[in-house]
């Protein structure tokens, strides 16, 4: 989180023509212009960014504008939620700027949008107004579950990256996801972990499909090819059954960390999301806990 001065609480594009995408932009403030991105004389592409709580004046997500030279922007594959300005609590087109808007999911729509006079939005098609449904934005976690409406709901002209901000794939179902997360089978933990005390694991995947999760005794590298994608751990390698995905696509097991571990060790995670033996079974990521 950053509170700027007056302008750009979370990022300041002046002069200069950026391409934003991959980014999770959230719980910044700026007093005047653009509580998570302000641009100036500046040509800005936008895709596939996450741009949520942040506040401002004027233009609360995003903030084009406001000086003599006129101005270009794209935004799309992007969600657009709960910012809060006077003038536009999603974007604030602001003194010779035209926005191409396409892809995107708006708090409001286009009521959340402020466009004063001179200014152009020209808002294509595949915007909508839906809950994005994250796993839990109150503790910053800005994952889509299963019945997001931003899941398959993309575009892939504007696609640059072939990855989201975590290294998945986009292209793994066929359809870009709006947001910088793509929903894809996924391991990932937000806690600090402490011997002795309990921690939870996070498993994204297909619901209904059962989860089994491995500690491995080291990495391989480069990792062993399987079926089921790429094998990090090494062997020895401990295995658990630890459930089966729910509906909303977000496996939480909750486990303690063993008393006998100890503060700057690193534990290699993996899991196989879908069971063994069936082509459609992956694995997740490679995740290295660190013990505090």
């Amino acid at each position: 989180m950053i509170t700027a001065g007056n302008d750009g609480g979370g990022i300041m594009c002046q002069s200069c023509d950026p391409i934003l995408t991959n980014n999770i932009i959230s719980s910044n403030s700026a007093t005047r212009n653009g509580g998570g991105v302000n641009c100036r004389q500046a040509h800005v592409t936008i895709t596939k960014c996450t741009i949520v709580n942040n506040k401002a004046e004027r233009g609360g997500g995003i903030s084009y504008g406001l000086l003599a030279s006129y101005m270009t922007a794209a935004i799309t594959n992007t969600i657009l939620w709960s910012n809060d300005a006077q003038l536009g609590s999603e974007i604030a087109l602001q003194r010779m700027s035209w926005v191409d808007l396409d892809y995107c999911d708006v708090t409001g729509g286009l009521s959340s949008i402020y466009i004063s006079p001179g200014c152009v939005l020209n808002c294509g098609i595949g915007i909508i107004d839906a809950a994005p449904l994250f796993v839990d934005p109150s503790n910053s976690d800005y994952h889509l579950t299963w019945p997001s409406p931003c899941r398959d709901s993309g575009i892939w002209s504007n696609v640059i990256e072939q990855n989201d901000f975590e290294g998945d794939s986009r292209r793994w179902d066929g359809i870009p996801d709006l947001e910088a997360d793509e929903f894809y089978a996924h391991l990932y933990s937000l806690e600090e972990v402490t011997p002795g005390s309990p921690f939870d694991l996070k498993v994204v995947g297909t619901p209904s499909t059962p989860v089994v999760l491995a500690l491995g005794s080291g990495i391989n590298d480069p990792p062993l090819t399987t079926t089921y994608g790429d094998l990090y751990l090494v062997f020895p390698i401990m295995r658990f059954n630890i459930g089966t995905i729910p509906p909303d696509g977000v496996l939480v097991y909750t486990t303690t960390a063993p008393g006998f571990w100890n503060p700057g060790e690193e534990k290699p995670l993996q899991a196989l999301v879908g069971r063994q033996g069936d082509p459609y079974s992956v694995f997740t990521n490679l995740m290295v806990l660190t013990v505090e």
